[in-house]
């Protein structure tokens, strides 16, 4: 029998959906409403922009939506779930101030619409 070093297949850790604990692709924990208020209030959200939501956008107006509050630590739990849940994907930008004209990142934010979840919630 030979024994393989410590770390030999090891991969690296893993991130977002692929660190649940529960199977990939299943829903979150049943019965959590707040994130399908979140879902719903993005799809509001991407439809209403005139151009982009970014990540700051989502914990403002719907953080505290999934919590019938207004935006707090707790809302900012839920989208933080959401994002782990990979119901949100998330893409760093660099953009021009409109004041100073300096350049400044960005989290652009956008429902994952290939989730489960997200499909069922927001099917017709």
């Amino acid at each position: 029998m030979t024994s393989a070093s410590p770390g030999a297949d090891s991969k690296p850790p893993r991130r977002g959906a692929a660190a649940r604990q529960h199977p990939p692709g299943a829903p979150p924990v049943a019965g959590d409403s707040r994130l399908a208020v979140l879902v719903r209030c993005v799809d509001a959200l991407e439809a209403a922009a005139e151009s982009y939501v970014t990540l700051d956008d989502v914990r403002r107006r719907c953080g505290g939506a999934a919590l019938e509050t207004a935006p707090s630590a707790a809302g900012s739990d839920v989208v933080q779930a959401a994002l782990e849940e990979d119901l949100l994907l998330v893409d760093e930008r660099r953009r021009l101030d409109g004041t100073s004209g300096e350049p400044r990142s960005v989290t652009l934010c956008r429902l994952n619409r290939r989730h489960p979840l997200v499909r069922q919630l927001l099917a017709w």
